[in-house]
């Protein structure tokens, strides 16, 4: 399985490998959080950049880096399963009333998406990658994405429109 060093945040916005860049709103300092696919190869990045709180008198700095490293058909499989089992009651064949997540290997790698609690929205994991987050992680690699973000401004539609060109050869 190829291995992909942490995104670096601080050269995030003008990283060639941008394939599709999402901003959301943060603060009143009228700063966004910056989400990414990356394409590497026959991989996709999903990274974030966002500028960090200043702690002790340090400035503000870029934080962030990857999150998620999926084979590329992993995209479209996430909008599959979204449509096919999480928008449909267990009768119009969506998952079975008291299971919350699926999952499945696409390319040697284990993939998971799972309905999270609390804030409304979608948990994707690759189990067959650990997260970044520390240089001996054992936790795997996890992006949440929550319904305001996909249904109401639009991420879904462009996760679709991503997945399409993945599945014509365009990406």
């Amino acid at each position: 399985m190829k291995k992909f060093d942490n995104t670096d945040p601080v050269n995030l916005l003008n990283d060639p490998r941008i394939i599709y860049q999402y901003a959301e709103f943060k603060d009143h300092l009228n700063e966004n959080d910056y989400y990414f696919w990356l394409k590497e190869g026959e991989h996709l990045i999903w990274a974030v950049t966002g500028l960090g709180a200043s702690f002790e008198g340090r400035p503000r700095k870029w934080v962030g880096g990857s999150q998620l490293e999926i084979p590329k058909e992993g995209l479209s499989w996430f909008v599959r399963m979204i449509e096919e089992k999480f928008l449909k009651s267990a009768v119009e064949g969506g998952l079975p009333k008291g299971q919350y997540g699926c999952e499945e290997v696409i390319n040697g790698e284990r993939l998971i998406i799972s309905r999270m609690f609390g804030t409304p929205g979608y948990s994707f994991r690759n189990h067959s990658r650990y997260s970044h987050l520390w240089d001996d992680s054992t936790d795997p690699q996890d992006a949440m994405f929550t319904d305001e973000m996909l249904f109401e401004k639009g991420l879904f539609d462009d996760f679709k429109k991503l997945a399409e060109k993945i599945e014509q050869g365009k990406i």
